[in-house]
């Protein structure tokens, strides 16, 4: 079908600001300083900065991945609630973006860090503590064998399931909260250091990718209202039970070793604003528990230490 330049949705707004904002280049980033810096950590601080990169590496690399059957699945919708072709044409941006993140990660972890083995920077983590990146390859097959088997409420209830977990739970809440906890740790150790930037060409990639990931974030609240749009049922049998085991598992844990000074309270604050945020795009009323995130998230939160009960 063809696409009105003149009738543009989110998804179509949101690939425009791709194209303007979206074309930095990884290898422009000058690693010179971040190089010296590196060297007068600690090994304990170094192990700690290292095994958080590692997450995000490992992330970046498992949603460029995943993310093909996003495409395919809009084209094989019954009557959608948006434009399948202007959602298409962002998510080939959204792609490209990703696999962008990746290879600034690549370069950081060969040019400063000295390795590309994430591995020996993170521990095994057995603990049933909710949603994880690896889970996007699941989704990835299970997204796939519903566009294969042409059930549109399977499909529709599957997409929805996907955008909420990659756009909505992992870039969202995961990494929005990963980014005010780094914030932190650039602040102690540009007051430590007494320099006015420390690490600078690390800071300018997380600068760079948060601005990408703000598109990505955006088109994925908006996708999730539209999908709501086509089956209300979505709301209450997909993205409730999702965000309720989220804030039963996934609220920001205490930070251990907290060598850096990392306050709790704004990481928590960080996850909330984000979950409103979503919450307000599908609509509070569409939710049976969830509608008003305030109460909710105090409930989840209960007892949790933070810094400032300290």
């Amino acid at each position: 079908m063809p696409v009105d330049y003149h009738d543009k949705e989110r998804s179509y707004q949101l690939f425009a600001d791709a194209k303007r904002q979206g074309t930095w280049d990884p290898d422009d980033i000058d690693f010179e300083q971040d190089k010296a810096d590196w060297s007068t950590l600690a090994e304990e601080e170094q192990q700690y900065i290292a095994a958080f990169l590692a997450a995000f590496y490992d992330g970046e690399e498992n949603v460029t991945r995943t993310l093909k059957p996003y495409l395919e699945a809009p084209q094989e919708l019954e009557n959608p609630s948006f434009d399948p072709v202007q959602e298409e044409m962002f998510l080939t941006s959204h792609l490209y973006e990703e696999a962008k993140h990746t290879d600034f990660f690549s370069r950081y972890f060969g040019e400063v860090i000295g390795t590309q083995d994430t591995a020996a920077f993170q521990e095994e983590d057995d603990a049933d503590d909710g949603y994880h990146t690896d889970d996007l390859y699941d989704v990835q097959r299970d997204l796939r064998a519903a566009v294969e088997a042409g059930d549109q409420k399977r499909l529709l209830h599957t997409y929805a399931e996907a955008v909420l977990l990659y756009m909505g739970l992992i870039e969202n809440q995961h990494a929005r909260v990963g980014y005010a906890q780094l914030e932190q740790v650039f602040d102690h150790l540009e007051e430590r250091s007494g320099q006015e930037s420390f690490l600078p060409g690390l800071r300018e990639g997380f600068t760079r990718i948060r601005t990408d990931e703000g598109r990505h974030i955006m088109n994925g609240q908006w996708l999730m209202m539209k999908l709501a749009d086509m089956d209300e049922s979505i709301v209450t049998e997909v993205y409730e039970p999702v965000f309720e085991e989220y804030l039963e598992k996934r609220l920001p844990p205490e930070v251990e070793p907290n060598l850096f000074d990392v306050d709790q309270e704004p990481l928590l604050q960080t996850a909330k604003q984000s979950l409103e945020s979503t919450v307000t795009w599908v609509g509070p009323e569409r939710f049976d528990r969830l509608g008003n995130v305030e109460r909710a998230f105090e409930q989840s939160v209960g007892d949790t230490p933070t810094a400032a009960d300290d």
